[in-house]
């Protein structure tokens, strides 16, 4: 999740137009797993499975 809002912040401030259009991707991508990667943790410590 750090990573992932660290490199958004780069891309805004120094992304221009060489940079790929896959990386907004990768950052929208890298966010959503994250998001996942936390529900399934609090859900295997809180036992919600």
């Amino acid at each position: 999740m750090y990573a992932t809002t660290k490199y958004f912040q780069n891309l805004k401030t120094a992304g221009n137009k060489s940079t790929s259009i896959f990386s907004l991707a990768a950052v929208y991508s890298s966010f959503f797993l994250a998001i996942i990667f936390i529900i399934i943790g609090l859900a295997t410590v809180f036992h919600w499975f």
